[in-house]
């Protein structure tokens, strides 16, 4: 059974997000002439159609894009995507079969394994 993914732990998902990308904690904040204004960068949950998707604004008006997927999905594929975010992007690593480097995915090699290489 897996456990139930709430708006909490996207949040802190999120808040993980804007420390390691440097960007701001919060959403707004107020300029010397006392209008509040969007920050630039942060990155937050947007709630719609019964899903979520993160958002990350891109002026102070308040321009958002969502950098991860299309639209709103449920929360449980975005926590996961939200995990592979913070990953990073993939690793290269050393196949135990044939020795070669490789870059992300590697469905298998001849050698070895008895099987052709599935590409």
């Amino acid at each position: 059974m897996t456990s139930h993914i709430t708006l909490k732990d996207l949040e802190a998902l999120v808040l993980r997000i804007n420390k390691a990308a440097g960007t701001p904690l919060e959403f707004h904040s107020q300029g010397s002439d006392g209008k509040l204004r969007a920050n630039i960068g942060h990155y937050y949950i947007s709630q719609a159609y019964g899903g979520v998707c993160p958002h990350q604004i891109l002026s102070e008006g308040g321009a958002i894009h969502a950098p991860l997927s299309g639209g709103h999905i449920t929360k449980r594929e975005l926590y996961n995507e939200l995990q592979a975010f913070l990953s990073g992007p993939p690793k290269p690593w050393k196949c135990p079969d044939c020795g070669n480097i490789q870059e992300g995915n590697h469905r298998g090699c001849i050698i070895g394994s008895g099987q052709k290489d599935a590409q």
